[in-house]
């Protein structure tokens, strides 16, 4: 098969950088992020939290070729406050974010008394990638009243309640 392997994606080779800047000299107070070893995910998270800042006047980036795993992210900034201090201030606000949206969901799913967890509201995601498995004797009651199907989810890992 022609296709790269699918670790060439995220691991980063011995002596290349993670992160790349270098100023943008044909636009003022610009510059160009180049991030290896990432793609659309990251990509646009950080393209759209630097628009939310009023001090920044464009944000882009784009895949250079789909077999290239990496992004390069263009910023211009006002004159008041340079493109890396923007981004970093854009990457500190999307840990802070993630890390919120895990403390919520984290807030969704109460201990069983085995240390098992079942979540409370996170059935709707849980669906979208549910399989049943029928093999568990246990039917617990959900918030909602009725009993628990017992389905494996891919993302959470866990039981769910199908109706809640």
């Amino acid at each position: 098969m022609n296709a790269p392997a699918s670790f060439e994606s995220f691991l980063l080779p011995e002596g290349e950088k993670k992160v790349f800047l270098e100023k943008d000299t044909h636009v003022p107070n610009a510059a160009i992020i180049t991030l290896n070893r990432e793609d659309h995910t990251l990509g646009n998270m950080l393209m759209r939290q630097l628009l939310k800042d009023p001090r920044v006047l464009f944000a882009g980036y784009k895949v250079p070729h789909p077999l290239e795993h990496r992004i390069v992210l263009r910023v211009q900034t006002t004159p008041s406050i340079t493109p890396l201090e923007v981004f970093s201030s854009a990457i500190k606000d999307l840990i802070s974010e993630i890390s919120n949206i895990e403390e919520q969901f984290r807030s969704f799913v109460e201990f069983r008394g085995d240390g098992k967890r079942w979540p409370k509201l996170v059935s709707k995601m849980c669906n979208i990638c549910a399989q049943l498995d029928s093999n568990r004797d246990d039917q617990p009651v959900g918030d909602c009243g009725k009993t628990i199907q017992p389905v494996r989810c891919r993302i959470v890992t866990e039981l769910a309640c199908s109706t809640c």
